[in-house]
């Protein structure tokens, strides 16, 4: 990794840290964390030290495929919707709500 790319990389952290901050205060209930290029989720914990925690324990690495890792996302969402209609469980499901950070150029 290039030092411009740490240096994207911090960002991304630091961002990700302040938007944990403020979903921790004014959003109840779990804020996922998942890596486009990397098998690594996190469900739990929002706090800024677990969030350098994954950002130590995943690195960039190749292209962003900011297009086909939300596809993955939304089509899980649909299928959850779709097979939730007409019952009771459909006024469960929450909203999603999926913010990008990216360190590099975003790809389809």
């Amino acid at each position: 990794m290039q030092m411009n790319d740490e240096g994207r990389w911090d960002e991304a952290m630091n961002a990700l840290a302040g938007i944990a901050d403020y979903a921790r205060q004014y959003v109840p209930g779990t804020m996922e964390v998942s890596f486009l290029n990397s098998p690594v989720r996190h469900v739990e914990g929002q706090d800024t030290a677990t969030i350098a925690e994954l950002f130590i324990k995943v690195q960039p690495e190749g292209n962003t495929p900011t297009g086909a890792a939300l596809k993955r996302v939304l089509d899980a969402q649909i299928i959850r919707l779709d097979s939730a209609i007409s019952t009771r469980g459909y006024a469960d499901i929450k909203p999603l709500d999926i913010i990008v950070i990216t360190d590099g150029k975003p790809s389809w």
